[in-house]
């Protein structure tokens, strides 16, 4: 059970809120009642509680001190306030210090007290999964035979002398047993991998760690086949291939990869799709799996979780930009109308095109991404509307999606964003203008929605709305995007440190600065330095 705090100074309601709340049946337990403030204080610092409802107007001690002292002790601890001030100013405050819930007095009542602790509770409940998952998978990271298998399939792919029968040495003395002289080699992918690693709050490491570890064990228990990670969005498997003629090895291996592919769901909430190759001997694993690997888009037009084998399925010849002219036209109409349902049916029917011919992916993403950045100029000049989007942003993400329904979704979404109403009022335009000149001005200082929303006298959560409203990005996000541009002027044209720079930058934390950094360009400070 989760522990919850009770703290006002008015007698009756600490007796209402005892009687009248369900505590055991919501999954809590009322570990303290306190009608002083300063014992609240002080018996939270011995037992901090998951849970606190304080009253802000107290002696010795107000509501918000309490919160912001036990904040800084408990970050995660929730809170919410139950009090008679209906000022604006109290509420302002209250959210500066991610107060949960503000709810006046002589507005509640036991259901709607005991509805936002069964959100409350929901929430601790899904951070301690969150935080248990990530212990687990911090083991993983200090397992280091994910590694060593990463080097032998590396090894294998690229080293310049490769000697088939050191490697398969090699491969024993790691427990890597391949067995047979005949092999199934199997590309693994994982399916729309952008959004999964920003979900789950991952590492591109620890993710791969988290996948080796989960599928080698469903493979060491059905007995065959084996794992090896190439990077975080591929894999190879090898199967023993069967000699028996009454055995099929192409459904023998897909029924393993069924089962591997539910325990990869089932542990990270993650689809993957399987290309199978054909039966290799241990000579040919090279020319075979790399011949595999050069062909790997072939997943492009593969749906999410697709098992099937692989195959060199010719690309269409023609020019897909001979149509060009024609989609753009469409795109135009009904985007300068904000017609999202047709729209929608617009994509849908040029994706469908493409499937159905099955251009090139590299193409299909050139035409795209031309199509995307001319549409966007044409909405800039009938519309003066500013995208939050920079080209270089949206090239990034087109060229990073995997598969063609991937690319639809992400499309899709995006032109809604761009068609959310633009007619901004000139104080909404005036708001993001000032915001963006505070951002420019302060670089150096740790940005954050509440500082930029006091300093324009506003509620955050209306800044927030008006500003997602006018530029389609969310503030915080611009503020990283922008600090993170700055950053590669300064990796660019100077000799400083990351350390010096994430500090300029006004970010206390180098860890942070550098996964804030990977996030936005896909790779480190010191391979964007190293490439120059």
């Amino acid at each position: 059970m989760f522990k919850v705090m009770l703290v006002d100074d008015d007698l009756p309601v600490l007796e209402y809120f005892e009687k009248a709340v369900p505590w055991e049946s919501l999954g809590l337990q009322l570990a303290g009642v306190y009608d002083s403030s300063k014992e609240a204080l002080e018996a939270a610092m011995i037992s901090m509680p998951d849970i606190l409802i304080t009253d802000i107007g107290m002696p010795e001690l107000d509501g918000l001190e309490l919160v912001k002292q036990l904040k800084t002790k408990a970050a995660q601890l929730k809170v919410l306030i139950v009090s008679c001030h209906n000022e604006f100013a109290y509420a302002q405050q209250a959210l500066k210090y991610n107060v949960h819930e503000y709810l006046l007095k002589e507005t509640i009542h036991a259901d709607s007290i005991s509805e936002v602790l069964r959100s409350l509770v929901q929430e601790l409940e899904t951070q301690n999964a969150i935080f248990q998952q990530t212990e687990r998978l911090k083991q993983f990271e200090n397992q280091h035979r994910s590694v060593i298998k990463k080097k032998l399939l590396r090894d294998l792919l690229y080293a310049p002398l490769w000697d088939e029968q050191d490697w398969m040495r090699q491969c024993r003395q790691q427990g890597v047993v391949l067995g047979h002289d005949s092999i199934i080699p199997v590309l693994c992918r994982v399916d729309r991998y952008s959004d999964i690693i920003r979900e789950l709050r991952l590492t591109d490491e620890t993710y791969e760690f988290a996948i080796d570890n989960i599928a080698s064990e469903f493979l060491m228990d059905s007995g065959s086949g084996v794992f090896l990670p190439l990077d975080s969005t591929t894999a190879v498997l090898f199967f023993p291939a069967s000699s028996s003629l009454h055995i099929n090895d192409f459904d023998r291996v897909k029924d393993q990869l069924r089962g591997v592919q539910a325990a990869i769901t089932h542990h990270l909430k993650s689809s993957t799709s399987y290309l199978i190759g054909g039966k290799i001997n241990h000579s040919q694993l090279r020319s075979g799996l790399t011949e595999m690997l050069a062909e790997r888009n072939r997943h492009f037009y593969d749906k999410d979780g697709m098992i099937r084998s692989f195959n060199k399925e010719p690309y269409a010849t023609e020019d897909l930009f001979i149509y060009y002219a024609e989609a753009e036209q469409e795109f135009k109409r009904y985007l300068v109308n904000d017609n999202n349902a047709e729209l929608k049916e617009v994509l849908q029917k040029w994706t469908a095109f493409i499937i159905h011919k099955r251009y090139h992916p590299s193409t299909v993403k050139e035409w795209l991404l031309k199509l995307m950045l001319d549409i966007l100029i044409k909405l800039r000049t009938l519309k003066h509307y500013n995208s939050s989007y920079a080209e270089e942003v949206i090239h990034q993400k087109i060229l990073q999606m995997d598969s063609i329904y991937h690319l639809e979704d992400w499309l899709l979404n995006y032109m809604e964003q761009i068609t959310f109403p633009m007619d901004l009022s000139s104080v909404q335009n005036s708001i993001i203008v000032k915001a963006q000149n505070y951002v420019a001005n302060h670089m150096e200082e740790k940005i954050s929605m509440e500082t930029v929303a006091g300093h324009l006298h506003l509620n955050p959560s209306y800044f927030s709305r008006i500003y997602k409203q006018g530029t389609g990005e969310g503030f915080i996000k611009y503020v990283t995007r922008v600090k993170m541009k700055e950053a590669c002027r300064l990796l660019d044209n100077t000799n400083k440190t990351i350390e010096d720079i994430s500090d300029q930058l006004g970010y206390e934390n180098k860890s942070y600065f550098n996964k804030c950094f990977k996030n936005v360009l896909q790779i480190s400070p010191i391979e964007y330095r190293g490439q120059k």
